[in-house]
């Protein structure tokens, strides 16, 4: 997944700043041998506390976390809430270091770091976990959801528990944030979108991705894979009419400058989480678990207001700059046409996840 970049800094990340700090630093990951060690003593020291009744009685604890992209995604910014927030429930008796953009590992790299217990946690999105649970991969299905809200309120009412249940179970990961970024949509230069025939024959750039690739060509669209860095020229050129992705990236790399329209398309909208070693959790005093908890809800809900701020205000700032945004009134036919996709991996996610998405979707919006 790539990151999505925000439009501005707010107040809250810079009185984040001195978690921050920790993530600038410079660090290669031929050092990791040597992290391992140091983080495996933290380990085993923040394990003590799972014995005694409180948390006045538990060991002051360091926990590292990584993620993989920059401070200003929703993902980070869940994470250094998180931490911000621990340490001051726990009265200092927990301190989380983020570390931004890679420096420790990839999203992917580090859920193996978390099940060996050389870091405490991380912020995969679910593609990434599919790794692991397939049950994941539902979130990665086209239409499944179509707004940041529709899919908050779904993980809220149960959803989000079943995925992090399969988790624990899987590889004694437990999710105690989500990092509900909202759909991409499509941006291009010949013409906007409002019904499904529009998108027919559009040529568009697409990661490297077997679902995304196949929805479009369902869509009617033409996807070409490429590489992010190529997206600007792919469409300067014309090896491909659009792109898409999230407002917020198409505002951050000034895309807006060589294309005309943005249509809501809304196709999909995959969450980021913020995991921990539920061993690590487990280990706990009752009272300081529940604080570790409480600190991850707040922090995802955090990051997913801070989310829908910085969509809103990209959205705006696009239209000013001469973009035409539409909505798509009706995105049923969109829907539909993609539906052999979800057919295609039903199978392999699992009935029971299906079926409890769905139930739950409807229940979200009362039909």
């Amino acid at each position: 997944m790539e990151p999505a970049f925000f439009c501005d800094k707010t107040s809250s990340e810079r009185d984040l700043a001195i978690y921050k700090d920790g993530g600038r630093r410079s660090m290669k990951k031929t050092v990791l041998t040597g992290l391992f060690l140091i983080v495996c003593v933290c380990f085993t020291f923040a394990g003590g506390g799972g014995e005694s009744s409180g948390a006045s009685a538990a060991k002051p604890m360091l926990w590292k976390f990584s993620t993989g992209d920059v401070e200003t995604t929703a993902e980070a910014y869940a994470a250094l809430t998180f931490a911000s927030k621990i340490k001051e429930k726990s009265k200092g008796l927990i301190t989380v270091e983020v570390y931004t953009n890679a420096q420790l590992a990839s999203d992917k790299e580090s859920l193996s770091l978390i099940q060996m217990g050389s870091i405490t946690g991380s912020t995969p999105n679910t593609s990434i976990l599919s790794s692991l649970d397939p049950a994941f991969l539902l979130l990665d299905m086209p239409y499944v959801t179509t707004s940041q809200q529709e899919l908050i309120d779904i993980l809220d009412k149960g959803f989000g528990e079943h995925l992090s249940n399969k988790l624990i179970k899987a590889a004694n990961i437990r999710i105690i944030s989500w990092a509900v970024k909202g759909p991409r949509v499509v941006y291009n230069y010949k013409q906007p979108i409002y019904r499904l025939a529009d998108i027919k024959g559009m040529k568009l750039r697409i990661m490297e991705n077997k679902v995304m690739s196949r929805t479009l060509e369902l869509l009617g669209a033409i996807p070409i894979p490429l590489p992010a860095s190529e997206r600007v020229v792919a469409m300067q050129t014309g090896v491909v009419d659009g792109c898409e992705n999230s407002l917020a990236v198409i505002w951050q790399t000034k895309e807006y400058e060589v294309v005309k329209y943005i249509s809501m398309t809304n196709h999909f909208n995959t969450p980021n989480t913020v995991c921990i070693d539920s061993r690590v959790l487990e280990s706990l005093p009752p009272d300081l678990k529940n604080l570790v908890l409480e600190a991850g809800k707040e922090a995802g809900k955090s990051a997913c207001e801070y989310e829908a701020k910085n969509n809103s205000e990209c959205e705006a700032r696009l239209a000013n700059a001469g973009l035409k945004l539409n909505t798509i009134d009706n995105l049923q036919p969109f829907s539909d046409a993609v539906k052999p996709v979800l057919d295609e991996y039903a199978p392999q996610i699992g009935k029971e996840s299906v079926d409890l998405l769905f139930r739950l979707k409807a229940e979200v919006n009362k039909k």
